[in-house]
């Protein structure tokens, strides 16, 4: 009785876990979906970034050169992906979503078309977990309803 408990807990975990990563992934790249597509349709406004100090972005294995700085219009604390001149403002697209991994203005074409591969992609990859752990838990459900029917006779 006790194992049989045991593995219902732990087959509820394999079912529930894949599902929460899996939202989790399409709540927190959503945004960047969304701005990268904006910016490639020409879609949302501008505004002036005044670029004010730099930093170190580091990755697993190199480091690069960011840019910190506010928007004019709102006022907003954002980051450029580029070491651009400090104290020379220069126009950027605004995000249409400024929220999570949309916050900060992308600067060019080529970094909105990679965001908009990359995010599409993981949201894609995103999917297909939250797809599979939905129809696992279908398929358990059912699997166990059918022993219970078979067992009451």
């Amino acid at each position: 009785m006790l194992s049989r408990l045991r593995r219902r807990r732990s087959r509820k975990k394999a079912v529930i876990w894949p599902f929460i990563i899996g939202v989790a992934i399409i709540v927190g790249l959503a945004p960047m979906l969304v701005n990268s597509a904006a910016y490639v349709a020409g879609a949302g406004g501008t505004d002036t970034f005044n670029p004010v100090s730099h930093s170190q972005r580091c990755g697993k294995y190199n480091c690069h050169t960011v840019t910190n700085g506010h928007l004019s219009g709102s006022g907003a604390h954002v980051t450029v992906d580029d070491d651009v001149p400090l104290d020379v403002p220069f126009p950027v697209r605004v995000p249409v979503w400024a929220w999570g991994t949309g916050r900060n203005p992308l600067t060019g074409e080529g970094q909105a078309i990679l965001y908009l591969i990359l995010s599409e992609f993981a949201i894609l990859f995103a999917l297909q977990i939250v797809y599979s752990s939905i129809r696992n838990a279908i398929e358990r459900r059912a699997e166990r309803r059918s022993q219970q029917a078979v067992a009451d006779g």
